[in-house]
């Protein structure tokens, strides 16, 4: 898909008036569209630069989570705030960095960044009127080629679209969501749904799509509520086989 269209869903997910989680389970995806990366994370932060919350589509064991939060958050080697507030002083807010020399033989790297196949990291700040709300993480192993220039500047790019889905509905106009006209094509649609595969969103198109996915005969007989279960079921199906595990009990 050429960048300005991925450019143009990523605009059209983040105008959607979406909740954090969901925004960003459909959107870290389009984001490694655009940039290429093996996985992507996202970080809320408060007032002083502090971690509210994060969405990752790679997690550490739970074990290995409490190990970073006791050992690595407030540390020497990684402290988040300290290097969150680094990164947002830079001019454009995108920041690349690859584990090599001495960060590559550290604690931290090996058993936090290592399993997380983070060797390679390109860190986008996300402001909404100066302030700063989160940071976006995009992921490389060792084998992949570090980020480039111009792949920050294409992370940059969008950083404007994630701060006004990220500030949420206090930042957007009402309405700003029904208004919002989608660029789809013979064969391709949007669908926004949420962990359980109920539609929460989607265009006539994308329905029709999904109707014909999904179901061998369309007639009156055919058209109860068994399809809108048959058709619930295939994306809760679609998003734990590309999301992970979590999808299943939820």
């Amino acid at each position: 898909m050429k960048q300005s269209a991925v450019r143009a869903r990523i605009r059209q997910l983040c105008c959607l008036g979406l909740p954090g989680e969901m925004l960003m389970a459909s959107l870290l995806p389009a984001l490694r569209e655009l940039v290429p990366s093996d996985s992507a994370g996202f970080f809320w932060v408060d007032s002083r630069g502090e971690m509210r919350n994060l969405y990752a589509e790679r997690l550490l064991p739970p074990d290995v989570m409490s190990l970073y939060f006791e050992r690595y958050y407030d540390g020497r080697e990684a402290a988040f705030r300290k290097n969150f507030l680094e990164r947002a002083r830079a001019p454009e807010g995108v920041v690349a960095t690859s584990a090599d020399g001495e960060l590559a033989r550290t604690a931290y790297y090996n058993e936090i960044l290592r399993r997380l196949d983070a060797h390679h990291v390109l860190y986008g700040i996300v402001r909404e009127q100066g302030a700063a709300l989160g940071q976006l993480s995009l992921y490389r192993s060792v084998d992949a080629p570090a980020f480039s220039p111009r792949e920050r500047a294409d992370l940059a790019s969008v950083i404007r679209y994630v701060a006004h889905g990220v500030a949420g509905d206090e930042a957007r106009p009402s309405g700003a969501t029904a208004a919002m006209t989608f660029e789809e094509s013979e064969d391709e649609a949007m669908l926004v749904t949420d962990r359980s595969g109920a539609i929460r969103h989607g265009s006539e198109k994308a329905r029709r799509l999904l109707l014909l996915a999904t179901t061998s005969e369309i007639n009156p007989a055919s058209l109860r509520a068994s399809v809108n279960e048959c058709a619930r079921m295939a994306l809760k199906e679609h998003m734990a086989k590309h999301y992970g595990q979590a999808y299943d009990d939820k």
